[in-house]
């Protein structure tokens, strides 16, 4: 499946801002399906990247297009649950998906992708694709009442950490502060909209005076996770 592109954009949030853009923007939001109680769930996604990590190396570079290939599951594992194998694709601020739902190979695609066949098994041999990294996160996740303007998704992504591909999540993980991504207390804020962004979402941002950034969870998980796989990178 190829999801049509769409805006995103990414802002880094504190706890006292993420609370006021909270007041300012519930009666325009509803929590998203498939989510608990609080609008939250698990999002768990393996990298792959090529042994001289071209991926994280045409983010570096300031590509404007570029691509990651990546497993993801909405769980702490990639065990009994449904499991995606994704490219997400960018052009600019535009973003687009190329999705694969996995049955049984889907314990083989931890390995490679190639095994997913089709254009993943072509970036598999083009790129010698391999697992690079790991990022573990809880997303809390919102969607416009209005879709005048199309469909609108707003998430927070909080207690984000780097994992190595034979990594598990356990505990001593969870709260090892060595592997945070971004600081604690603060949030990836993500907006993705099928067209333009509404009044009400440009007004909380004003308000709350936030600027947007260039966030990449993969880019921030090898640097974290670096020395060792940029040397490897380099030894190739």
């Amino acid at each position: 499946m190829k999801t049509e592109p769409r805006l995103e954009i990414k802002y880094l949030v504190s706890t006292t801002q993420r609370s006021k853009l909270y007041a300012l923007w519930s009666k325009h939001l509803i929590k998203a399906e498939h989510t608990d109680s609080y609008g939250c769930y698990p999002v768990l996604s393996q990298y792959f990247d090529s042994p001289l990590l071209q991926f994280y190396k045409d983010k570096y570079d300031g590509s404007p297009k570029r691509r990651k290939v990546r497993l993801r599951a909405y769980d702490s594992t990639f065990g009994a649950g449904p499991v995606f194998i994704e490219i997400k694709h960018r052009y600019g601020e535009k973003v687009w998906k190329t999705r694969k739902a996995l049955g049984e190979e889907k314990h083989e695609c931890l390995i490679s992708p190639r095994v997913a066949g089709g254009i993943f098994a072509t970036l598999a041999d083009r790129y010698q694709l391999r697992p690079s990294a790991r990022v573990y996160y809880t997303r809390q996740a919102f969607n416009a009442i209005d879709t005048v303007l199309g469909n609108v998704r707003v998430t927070f992504d909080t207690s984000v950490i780097g994992l190595f591909p034979e990594d598990r999540i356990c505990e001593d993980i969870l709260y090892d502060c060595h592997r945070y991504l971004i600081p604690e207390h603060t949030a990836i804020l993500e907006v993705k909209a099928d067209a333009c962004l509404p009044a009400w979402f440009h007004e909380g941002i004003r308000k709350v005076g936030l600027s947007a950034k260039s966030i990449s969870k993969y880019v921030l998980a090898v640097d974290k996770l670096s020395p060792t796989l940029l040397k490897l990178g380099e030894n190739q």
